[in-house]
């Protein structure tokens, strides 16, 4: 079941910033690039989740337990707060 998704940007590991599609369903959190999955990851292996508190920044990282985490950004303050 489809519980969030959104258009967002992802930072790659050179710094480099990538349109993504991101959804969360009761069992993963998936990364689209276009039709494609790049990436899925368990709920189970999820560390946590921050965002910036700052009102200017629409930017939030999701923890990966033994893997690298996500840093991604989201246009649409409202929709990343629905993560949290």
């Amino acid at each position: 079941m489809v519980l969030f998704s959104a258009n967002v940007y992802k930072w790659n590991r050179f710094l480099i910033k990538q349109e993504r599609t991101i959804v969360v369903t009761n069992q993963n959190v998936y990364n689209f690039h276009k039709k494609k999955i790049r990436r899925h990851v368990n709920i189970k292996d999820l560390a946590g989740l921050t965002k910036a508190l700052n009102e200017k920044s629409s930017e939030f990282v999701i923890h990966v337990k033994n893997d690298y985490d996500y840093r991604m950004e989201s246009s649409n303050r409202e929709l990343r707060d629905k993560l949290f």
